[in-house]
């Protein structure tokens, strides 16, 4: 699943959660809190972290092209930002579209989105999910204690050929961890 603004609703965390306890692989990402262009909607996305990753389901957020970082204006873009919107079902399924997985696209905004059966096109996506979630690309975020929704947050990722942890929003200034 793909989507550049993911606010699960009660519903949509339980449908995840419930294809984990099936066996399914349930793997998101989306922008982090240094990638994103609208930082208040992180706000949402971030309280559902802990128990979507308590359940099993793997989140990737995009990371942010460091060097872009020092031209931002406080609170606003990043520069950096996910934008796509897909999703993937057994690598044969894939639904693409304008819709991000938030409240407002929901019940606000009128989207469109297409429905593809091609195993073809699922695997080149899933090729390209597996690229852009690669620690180089994305950070891993994970629970201290798996499967415990009151653990401590961390991020996994790479920096060059050093592997690197955060415990805090990664590489977001504190001006955004202060609004958001």
């Amino acid at each position: 699943l793909i989507s550049p603004w993911f606010i699960p609703s009660e519903r949509g965390l339980g449908v995840l959660c419930t294809l984990v306890k099936r066996g399914v692989r349930v793997r998101v990402h989306t922008n982090s809190l240094a990638s994103t262009d609208v930082p208040v909607v992180h706000a949402g996305y971030a309280r559902h972290r802990p128990r979507l990753l308590a359940c099993g389901v793997e989140l990737h957020e995009l990371r942010p092209l460091v060097h872009r970082l020092a031209r931002l204006r406080p609170g606003l873009s990043s520069g950096a930002s996910l934008h796509s919107k897909a999703v993937i079902v057994d690598g044969q399924f894939v639904l693409i579209g304008s819709m991000n997985l938030d409240p407002r696209s929901r019940l606000l905004n009128t989207e469109v989105a297409l429905q593809i059966e091609s195993a073809q096109l699922g695997q080149q996506l899933g090729s390209l999910f597996d690229e852009a979630t690669a620690l180089e690309q994305a950070f891993r975020v994970e629970l201290a204690e798996p499967g415990n929704p009151a653990a401590q947050l961390r991020w996994e990722s790479m920096e060059g050929e050093r592997a690197v942890r955060y415990t805090s929003e990664p590489l977001a200034s504190g001006w955004r961890q202060f609004f958001v």
